[in-house]
């Protein structure tokens, strides 16, 4: 991937209808000094300290931008429109905007069919929003977008999660349905402002979504969703957190919580009074960000975990708005093991944040495209900034094995490989081998319920290192 030359890029401006105008995009002018293992630089930045960021967002409306997502290089955020006028007035259309991830520059506006969100009254022709469209977005293993409608009140207004498959290039959607869409008569406190995907929402995987608030009860839960051959089970499955990070402030998921899974055992909450915390499906805390390099606020949400070559790596949200540098993200090594406690802070960026604007949404999870040895990192905050940057590992850090493609599972008491491998070991949290063996598919999981890691060597002699969950 080339990079390209900033100095002259074009930033087109949305405003009900697409217009433009021209303007320099501006870098983050504070020094990352590289070591003998990393390099990290800003692409591009724009944002409230560095470019006069507009209050309304990165040329969009309001607080109806609200989540953030990434496909083949470009950046997509979700936008909802205010309700029109005549035959439209309960209807809020939306678009995704799709923007070039090496220059910032709006690419496309991409409208969404308007019957995944609305839907005609019972006794009558008018249409009318299934509760507040496209307030979220992501993009499953797939490159599928995936958008969700935000709900207040679950009892009276459906959770609606539509798969769309899209086509950056010509700015249109090829393929579009629901995959959800119901309401829970006994939940009617239970609000949803963001979710997130695994696997293939047009084939199998599943969905999670954070309930908002800070209801006995119903406030420190996660919701799943399973996904078979793109139909939704609608029995889903509750996960109670069972502890927060820092625990003596921390109680619920509060205001516009994350939810991040990164394999089918483990997924990563951040909350409002919370730090990106990861957590096994029954809600049990398997790890955590250690006390010297925790953000320094709550309050902005946010996080994932990348790889290269053999090197993992997480982002998460640093500061909120009312500290300095406000608005700002953290990426570090993970430990041994794969892990955050023993976990090497690298960079906080951007120096000087993006901005000290309050607003009900807080941050979105960063979008990674790994290309090579280079991680291109996308961060958003609304209101505040949108920037690009890129964490290079360097020759002297790259390991002689490359990744392997196996595939690791848990399936009741067996350990799953995607194919057959030199060799397999598992260890204990501690780092304690607990299981061995050679020219295996798979491996008895360990009796002890708990978190471990799992290291395979392919026929190939590449590697991979992965944490799973034993239940």
């Amino acid at each position: 991937m080339k990079k390209l030359l900033l100095c002259t890029a074009v930033l087109l401006f949305v405003a009900g209808t697409l217009s433009a105008s021209v303007d320099v995009l501006k870098k983050d002018t504070g020094t990352y000094v590289n070591s003998a293992l990393y390099s990290f630089e800003n692409l591009w930045i724009q944002s409230q300290y560095s470019s006069n960021f507009p209050t309304d967002g990165y040329g969009l409306s309001g607080t109806s931008c609200r989540g953030m997502a990434g496909k083949d290089g470009k950046i997509l955020i979700c936008r909802r429109e205010a309700a029109g006028t005549g035959i439209q007035k309960f209807m809020n259309k939306s678009n995704i905007l799709v923007y070039d991830g090496l220059t910032g520059a709006l690419l496309k506006t991409i409208p969404v069919p308007d019957s995944l969100f609305h839907q005609k009254d019972a006794v009558g022709d008018t249409l009318r929003a299934i509760g507040y469209p496209s307030n979220d977005i992501q993009v499953d293993a797939a490159g599928n977008v995936i958008l969700m409608s935000m709900t207040i009140n679950l009892a009276t207004s459906p959770f609606v999660v539509a798969a769309l498959k899209v086509d950056l290039t010509a700015g249109t959607v090829t393929q579009a349905k629901r995959i959800f869409n119901k309401a829970y008569p006994d939940l009617a406190t239970v609000r949803f402002d963001t979710f997130n995907v695994f696997g293939d929402m047009f084939g199998n995987g599943f969905f999670m979504a954070p309930v908002s608030g800070v209801a006995v009860g119903l406030g420190n839960m996660v919701i799943r969703w399973n996904v078979v051959n793109g139909v939704t089970d609608e029995n889903f499955k509750p996960i109670a957190i069972t502890k927060y990070v820092p625990g003596t402030t921390a109680k619920f998921n509060d205001t516009a919580p994350r939810v991040k899974p990164i394999s089918e055992t483990l997924f990563y909450l951040d909350g409002q009074q919370s730090i990106a915390t990861l957590y096994d499906m029954d809600g049990n805390l398997v790890d955590s960000i250690p006390m010297a390099f925790r953000p320094a606020s709550v309050g902005n949400n946010g996080v994932d975990e990348f790889t290269i070559g053999n090197h993992n790596f997480v982002v998460f949200s640093h500061a909120n708005t009312a500290v300095a540098p406000a608005s700002s993200w953290a990426v570090a090594e993970l430990g041994a093991g794969q892990s955050l406690i023993n976990m090497s802070r690298l960079y906080i960026f951007p120096k000087g944040g993006m901005g000290a604007t309050s607003n009900a949404v807080r941050t979105a999870v960063p979008y990674i495209d790994v290309v090579g040895n280079t991680a291109f990192i996308y961060v958003y905050g609304q209101a505040n900034g949108l920037a690009a940057y890129k964490l290079t590992l360097l020759p002297t850090a790259v390991d002689e094995h490359q990744m392997s493609n196996v595939k690791v599972s848990v399936t009741e008491n067996q350990i799953k490989l995607s194919e057959e491998v030199a060799m397999v070991q598992v260890y204990s949290i501690t780092g304690q081998k607990v299981a061995s063996k050679a020219n295996v598919a798979s491996i008895n999981a360990p009796v002890s319920k708990g978190i471990y890691i799992v290291t395979v060597v392919d026929k190939d002699g590449k590697k991979l290192i992965q944490k799973i969950s034993v239940n």
